[in-house]
């Protein structure tokens, strides 16, 4: 029955599941290549919202309770993601971050404890003279974050 067949049609019936191959190998390449651009652009939505709530509560952060609280408590959700999606350089300004917020949380808290405020008047001066210069540590900490958090942030891949 093969032999009956012209020429162009027995070159037809080797290459036809070859090109077929070829097809489905193109459309798995391309279902790779999306796949891995999609992980990347996700990969940078997670490391900006981490930024972006440090930044927001770095900004919060103020001498009010529930601020200090609620600023705390957002830099320290920011940190434990932190860890997974940031190297060393960036954690270690995070922690740094989240220890001045911790200070100022504590401190406020104390302040705005009556009978804590009556018994150490002194140290609540003191040691509220050296807290207010916490934000604007905290301020100068976020801008090296931004400088660290620069090389993660970049999207080296082309979007096709």
């Amino acid at each position: 029955m093969t032999a009956s067949l012209p020429l162009w049609g027995l070159w037809l019936q080797a290459l036809g599941p070859t090109c077929v191959a070829g097809a489905v190998a193109f459309i798995a390449w391309r279902q790779w290549k999306t796949a891995k651009e999609k992980l990347t652009l996700d990969l940078f939505k997670e490391r900006f919202d981490v930024y972006i709530q440090i930044a927001d509560a770095v900004e919060l952060s103020r001498w009010e309770k529930t601020a200090a609280i609620d600023a705390c408590d957002r830099i320290f959700a920011a940190k434990r993601r932190c860890r997974f999606l940031f190297g060393d350089d960036v954690t270690s300004i995070v922690d740094e971050i989240a220890g001045l917020a911790f200070d100022v949380k504590a401190f406020v808290e104390l302040r705005d404890n009556e009978a804590f405020r009556e018994g150490a008047a002194e140290f609540v001066r003191e040691r509220g003279i050296e807290i207010a210069q916490h934000p604007i540590a905290m301020r100068k900490s976020l801008d090296r974050l931004a400088v660290a958090c620069e090389s993660y942030m970049r999207i080296t891949s082309k979007a096709a």
